[in-house]
């Protein structure tokens, strides 16, 4: 790909910008941060999350975090390790003690990152009253909601790494067509995934041809 077509891939088309905004800003919770018994970081494929992790450790917001995560198809390239692993070694190459880390390595989606670590926690005898969630901006909403479901007694702050729209998409390197299936799907509940794919072909058309759909295997994280 040319270096002004690989441009063009990062640009939001002003057909569907509007609509991108408008669910963009709707999972961003905005959440005023504070002190937790523990950071949780949720393993994607965005390096974003062990960044806002690091930051707001050294920033003295937790005393303890934990990488949840395995691998996705759209992960294995780039974390091939796993996801959490990744998270780890990037916060300890950025000052993090590895003795302030926990590693859970096997979560495949939303539910089973808080699963698995909340049952870490209780097996290393944490005691937790409070978590700070970081996850990619589009995933917030969905995390807090869980996190609640799942894990009622804990109060619960969520936080992404403090990107603007259009310099998140040229972040993540994926493309903005992976970008847009990826925050229509975040929206949609699992049960209505073919009202997502139908969305998400009207975008992939506005934006160029074809469906935005990345053609993979969707896990529902």
């Amino acid at each position: 790909m040319s270096r002004r077509a690989a441009a063009a891939a990062e640009v939001i088309p002003d057909a569907v910008r509007a609509d991108v905004v408008t669910l963009w800003r709707y999972h961003d919770l905005r959440h005023e941060l504070r002190s937790c018994d523990v950071g949780i970081g949720l393993g994607s494929h965005d390096l974003g999350v062990a960044v806002v992790a690091t930051r707001l450790f050294h920033e003295g917001l937790f005393p303890r975090i934990v990488f949840t995560g395995a691998n996705a198809p759209t992960t294995v390239g780039r974390f091939p390790r796993g996801e959490a692993v990744h998270y780890r070694e990037y916060a300890v190459e950025q000052g993090v003690p590895a003795g302030a880390i926990l590693v859970e390595p096997r979560a495949t989606n939303t539910a089973e990152n808080l699963e698995f670590s909340r049952a870490l926690l209780a097996e290393r005898r944490i005691p937790v009253e409070s978590v700070l969630i970081m996850s990619r901006p589009y995933q917030q909403r969905r995390a807090y909601a869980t996190c609640r479901l799942m894990w009622p007694e804990v109060e619960v702050v969520c936080a992404s790494n403090p990107l603007e729209l259009d310099d998140y998409v040229r972040s993540i390197g994926d493309g903005v067509r992976f970008f847009l299936s990826e925050v229509v799907v975040w929206f949609m509940r699992p049960g209505r995934v073919g009202l997502c794919s139908g969305w998400c072909g009207c975008v992939g058309a506005r934006v160029g041809g074809g469906s935005a759909s990345t053609g993979r295997s969707r896990r529902w994280r």
